[in-house]
């Protein structure tokens, strides 16, 4: 019996077994020369090892015979993060289907762009090749918005899960050869129906629930209606969310001043005396 025994940061020794049939990156079958896979646990580490060997009368050799083989694992990972979901959504954004489903927000914070294809979306850190992501190149700064709906048929950007409402463990994970090493994960508590966590500031900073979602945008570039002083039913805007354009109707008998806020309270529109307005680019 031949086995590699390996161990992480000055860790417990863990072990694997190394085999000699052709089907483990060790050449030929009998050949003498023996292969297997170790899976590392972390991003990084100094990793240690030796190998043993056994015979048929309980006899073990190893080698090294007294140290330890050393490896410092330091692999560079893409910067992408988890940068906005939502995990329970019922009206707020919709998928190109018209349906209302979870949604995550992956957003480039490289400099380099990012070929996806070799990564893993999980909601499961003991299982982090749970899904893979679509043979996508996301550009530095872009964003890419997977839908947690379970429906694969539906499409490369729809995930083999859903989102928990009640909270759980939402990862990016790097590909087998790098041991499935986390790149970003959030652990995030119970949610609201059609309120987005998302990161402030964008793609650094701390998740907090969104007054507004933002959806292949910057958390921080929501732009804020203020309608406190609107009766009910007298104001229609559309459409909810918006990114380019936005319409405002009322049935007000004078026609009222419209002001638009942008979410640190700059104004960034204002028109007064008229009934309706489509504002661009705001």
């Amino acid at each position: 019996t031949v086995k590699g025994w390996f161990r992480e940061n000055n860790g417990a020794f863990t072990n694997i077994d190394l085999f000699d049939d052709g089907n483990h990156d060790d050449g030929q079958a009998n050949d003498g020369f023996f292969g297997g896979t170790y899976n590392i646990s972390a991003a990084s580490a100094n990793i240690e090892y030796y190998i043993s060997a056994t015979d048929n009368e309980n006899n073990t050799s190893r080698f090294p015979r007294c140290e330890t083989l050393k490896i410092n694992y330091n692999p560079p990972l893409q910067n992408l993060v988890i940068n906005e979901f939502m995990a329970s959504n019922e009206t707020s954004y919709s998928d190109e289907f018209g349906e209302f489903d979870d949604w995550i927000e992956i957003y480039n914070a490289d400099e380099n762009s990012v070929n996806l294809s070799d990564l893993f979306l999980s909601d499961n850190p003991n299982i982090p090749n749970k899904w893979q992501l679509p043979n996508i190149v996301l550009q530095p700064d872009n964003y890419l918005i997977i839908w947690a709906d379970e429906d694969g048929n539906q499409g490369e950007r729809h995930a083999n899960f859903k989102l928990s409402k009640s909270g759980e463990t939402l990862g990016i994970y790097s590909n087998e050869t790098n041991g499935f090493a986390p790149l970003n994960v959030v652990n995030y508590p119970a949610q609201t129906t059609d309120i987005s966590y998302g990161r402030i500031p964008n793609g650094t900073g701390d998740f907090i629930a969104l007054d507004f979602i933002s959806p292949n945008g910057n958390n921080e570039d929501s732009t804020t209606i203020i309608i406190d002083t609107f009766p009910q039913n007298e104001v229609i805007i559309f459409p909810n969310p918006f990114t380019n354009s936005l319409t405002i109707r009322h049935n007000y008998e004078e026609n009222p001043t419209i002001q638009i806020y942008n979410s640190i309270g700059q104004i960034v529109f204002e028109e007064a005396n008229i009934d309706k307005i489509i504002v661009g680019m705001v």
